[in-house]
Order: C-alpha cells, then structure tokens, then sequence
C-alpha cells in the first residue's frame, strides 16, 4: 500500500519538479505561448519556462523616439521576475500571423533562455 501512495504521490508532484509556467499571459498572447512551449521541448528536450515570465500588452512607443518598438522583454540581474510588453498598435493593426509568432517568440527568447543580440542582431546566450 505504501509503494502504491508513494508511486501517485511522485506521479502527481513529478518527483517535486514543478516547470515554471508563466505568471499571467494576456489571453491574446497563450497561443503563441504555449506554441513556443511545445517548440521548446521539442529542440531542447527541456519542458515549462526557465524564468518567471509576465506577457502583457504595454504601449511602447509614446514618448516619441525615432526606434520603434514592438516588443520588449525586461530582466533584472537578480533573476526576479521578467516582463514581456507587446505594443498593442504593433501587435493589431500591423503584424500579421507570422510576425505575431516571431514577436513572441523572439521576446520568450530573451526573457527565457537569456538570448541577447550580436552587434549583426543574431540572438545568441548572453554573458
């Protein structure tokens, strides 16, 4: 009976590994999420997120600066919890299927395996 109790304990809390999933992801965006999830574990063989991630819409360009952006992905060095803010004008009226995936997926790229960009803006491990 014990090994019975002790075998669904491990198969409900997966040995005590429990995969971070995203904190909040606005609804918009959960396709596309749980599409790079699935990509994710597919090519690196490793399942859930590696951080803490928010994905929310955020308005990114009101301050009038001549670079545009269309998505963001904000980290602290203490490694706490990471945003990603999508600009809304960006993401509806502009950007069609494939570069919304290639947005998200660009952005999960840096807020979760801590890709940063070259100086010829190839996304490579930071540090």
């Amino acid at each position: 009976m014990r090994i019975l109790i002790l075998g669904i304990v491990l198969f409900v809390t997966g040995c005590g590994f429990k995969a971070k999933v995203p904190d909040y992801v606005d609804p918009e965006f959960r396709p596309y999420v749980n599409d790079y999830l699935i990509d994710k574990e597919r090519y690196t063989g490793r399942y859930g997120l590696d951080r803490n991630i928010n994905v929310v819409f955020k308005p990114l360009n009101e301050n009038g600066s001549a670079k545009r952006l269309l998505g963001q992905c904000l980290m602290w060095s203490d490694n706490r919890k990471r945003y990603i803010h999508i600009d809304p004008i960006y993401w509806y009226k502009i950007l069609g299927e494939a570069g919304k995936e290639a947005l998200i997926y660009h952005e999960m790229g840096h807020c979760d395996l801590d890709l940063d960009h070259t100086n010829h803006g190839i996304m490579v491990p930071s540090g």
